[in-house]
């Protein structure tokens, strides 16, 4: 079943936000909040846009803090008497009272940010009544009991999180479920999972409240710092990296945090555009830490996004006098090299990855692609076999047999992978141009046409191919006209 996309669907609800009221109707993660967070209203939560720029939303009003409360307190004497009947195991009484569990324990979590303890507690208390196997609620509870120095440890300190989260398999099914989770080490997790899933903010967010629990935490502030760096907010990453070195004197780098520091200060750099100072910054650590392969490695990405491809190649040459077996440095050498053309030094690279890793993919792609772009159509297609018997399904040895084949004429062959591809990858215009190009070749003129049509609704427009092909196009139809 096809899917929409999750950033034109951040799109559309920021559309609707402009000119409608946007609900939802449960606390909630994930891609709508990016863009949105929630302003509750009891059972029911308001979208709100952020501030330009902003990271954190806005702490609520007294005016919503009071009708929060005052919802809560109403709805409190029918949760209890629904307690009963959770107590006596009746299914449609614990179904609701997991929902209404979510809701007190996000509601707690908010309260507890906001350093009113003793109201979190009470929320948290009542959710796990409703909900006894509320794993949030336990954590959050024990964790409030801490903050009021009624505990010594956090619960997710004390149990391991297997034990404690059981039968969820990831993060994001557990706080479907049972609600936020308001731990400092867990928080920390959480931003992890929130950034490799690029939830840039909600991860900067849950750094941000280790950091507010653990200002100490020097691992919460590199990880908030390069979350703002992945988000494309350089002035906020330099900003972090200003508040770590500030804290040098009461809390000394080592030496790999220090290269770690030098080198998220010149991505960040890099990022405002400001090659020279990256660069600067780069080459003076490693005047300092000269065998430090992780410098080279930020060298080589500076001097590649600044398109100083000779500079990035003498970094890596660099780099392997130190391991010249280093497969990493060796596949940016090959794509380096592929970029300026010297595909004679692109194949050498590849060939030493593939005699020690003979079933490295990247390096099989890479063989694959220097024997379409120096038209050795049919050595191509051995690699890119070998890819796809590791992974049938690669799009990239896919597309690219599809096309060593077409230029050798095997269109039979050709059409099967092109054809896999439509299925798999359904709007891209490419595959609609080598399908219609072996019709053409077959003098297949109404499939053709079919595909060719296809290819302009896809393709960007005012590119030379697609000027050619729609002059094709013309013709084919005028033709099958007569």
């Amino acid at each position: 079943m096809a899917t929409l996309d999750r950033s034109y669907l951040m799109y559309q609800a920021s559309l609707l936000a402009h000119s409608n009221d946007v609900y939802y109707l449960h606390p909630s993660f994930g891609y709508y909040f990016e863009p949105f967070y929630l302003q509750p209203h009891g059972l029911v939560y308001h979208l709100q846009p952020y501030a330009t720029n902003a990271i954190t939303y806005p702490p609520p009003s007294d005016a919503l803090i009071k009708e929060n409360q005052e919802f809560w307190s109403q709805a409190r004497p029918a949760l209890e008497r629904l307690a009963t009947l959770i107590g006596k195991r009746i299914n449609d009484a614990r179904v609701v009272g997991r929902w209404y569990s979510r809701a007190l324990d996000w509601w707690g979590v908010e309260l507890q940010k906001l350093g009113r303890l003793e109201d979190a507690a009470l929320a948290l208390q009542l959710a796990r009544t409703l909900n006894p196997q509320n794993v949030a609620v336990d954590i959050n509870l024990s964790f409030n009991q801490t903050l009021r120095g009624r505990g010594t440890e956090s619960s997710a300190a004390s149990q391991s999180l297997d034990e404690k989260f059981g039968r969820y398999q990831t993060w994001n099914a557990l706080l479907a479920v049972n609600g936020p989770i308001d731990d400092p080490g867990i928080c920390l997790r959480l931003g992890k999972t929130f950034a490799s899933q690029s939830l840039f903010r909600q991860a900067a967010l849950q750094f941000t409240r280790v950091l507010q629990l653990e200002p100490d935490n020097l691992e919460a502030r590199f990880w908030l710092a390069n979350v703002f760096l992945l988000g494309q907010l350089p002035e906020k990453a330099l900003e972090v990296a200003g508040e770590i070195r500030a804290r040098q004197a009461t809390h000394p780098l080592n030496s790999t945090n220090l290269i770690d520091l030098v080198r998220l200060e010149s991505m960040a750099h890099l990022g405002k555009g400001d090659t020279n100072t990256a660069e600067k910054l780069l080459l003076a650590a490693r005047r300092q830490h000269p065998q430090n392969n992780a410098l080279l490695d930020s060298l080589v990405q500076l001097y590649v996004q600044a398109n100083l491809l000779t500079n990035a190649l003498a970094a890596l040459d660099e780099q392997l006098k130190l391991k010249p077996d280093n497969a990493a440095a060796l596949l940016s050498k090959a794509y380096i090299c592929m970029k300026l053309e010297t595909y004679d030094q692109a194949g050498a690279a590849i060939a030493a990855v593939l005699k020690s890793d003979p079933e490295n993919v990247q390096a099989l792609l890479d063989k694959g692609a220097i024997c379409i772009q120096t038209k050795a159509y049919k050595d191509a297609v051995a690699p890119l076999n070998q890819v796809l018997k590791l992974q049938p399904n690669n799009p990239v040895a896919l597309m690219n047999r599809a096309i060593a084949n077409l230029q050798n004429d095997q269109l039979d062959a050709a059409q099967r992978d092109y054809e896999t591809l439509q299925k798999l990858l359904p709007g891209i215009h490419r595959v609609y141009y080598g399908l219609g190009e072996i019709a053409f070749r077959r003098k297949d003129v109404p499939a053709a046409i079919k595909h060719y049509d296809a290819y302009l609704k896809h393709a960007p427009p005012d590119t030379e191919e697609a000027k050619q092909i729609a002059q094709r196009l013309s013709q084919l139809k005028a033709s099958s006209d007569h």
